[in-house]
């Protein structure tokens, strides 16, 4: 509820990625969840109708494999991934509803 709270707690986690603590099962439900969420989306017309477009019009396919592709993070890679975050450049800000 409180962005200042959300922004330290993202600065906290880029700061020392490797210090990260998560469990195979912890990343297997992770996996889970958003292979039901990606899917629950595709039921959606709501959801091809930006797909598709991006897919032939940009040549970016999201949606082909998606599950397969999901099934390759790992551990490592996620630390990998937030250490090259921690590493660059960033803007920060926040955006309050009115």
């Amino acid at each position: 509820a409180d962005p200042m709270l959300a922004l330290k707690t993202v600065r906290d986690v880029l700061a020392d990625p490797q210090s990260i603590r998560i469990t195979d099962a912890e990343l297997a439900s992770y996996k889970a969840m958003l292979k039901k969420q990606v899917a629950q989306q595709k039921k959606d017309p709501k959801y091809w109708l930006r797909a598709i477009p991006m897919r032939y019009l940009e040549g970016k396919d999201f949606t082909t494999g998606c599950d397969a592709r999901i099934d390759l993070v790992t551990v490592p890679k996620v630390k990998a991934l937030l250490s090259s975050l921690s590493k660059g450049s960033r803007v920060e800000y926040i955006i309050s509803k009115k």
